[in-house]
């Protein structure tokens, strides 16, 4: 339910910014699922998926993607961060030191395995 709140507060802050052409990934196929069908999780996302919808028809292009977990390690850290902060937003004009060593990592190329149970 936390990532449909994400993908609903990200369509509106896209749209309050005029970017009509998003890209939303995620690390959980189900939701991926979900926000393409407009199908529910579970009877209490119902609602936000309808409200992810009527933001998603004001949109000329919106592309869902499935993300693996590891990938997704630099929002997970930010999230972190915006439950420290008080305010409703936080928008950074350059990225923060808390994800600088991840981000040199992508720009050097770094990779990490990924180990699958057996």
């Amino acid at each position: 339910m936390a990532e449909l709140w994400g993908d609903f507060e990200g369509l509106k802050l896209s749209l309050a910014l005029g970017y009509f052409k998003v890209e939303i990934n995620v690390d959980s196929t189900t939701v991926v699922e979900a926000d393409e069908r407009g199908g529910s999780m579970h009877i209490g996302c119902v609602a936000i998926l309808d409200q992810i919808k009527v933001l998603m028809n004001k949109l000329e292009g919106v592309v869902i993607a499935h993300s693996i977990r590891e990938t997704n390690s630099r929002v997970d850290i930010l999230a972190s961060v915006g439950c420290t902060v008080e305010s409703e937003i936080l928008i950074y004009n350059s990225p923060p030191v808390c994800i600088s060593s991840l981000l040199a990592e992508d720009a050097c190329r770094v990779s990490s395995a990924r180990l699958f149970p057996p």
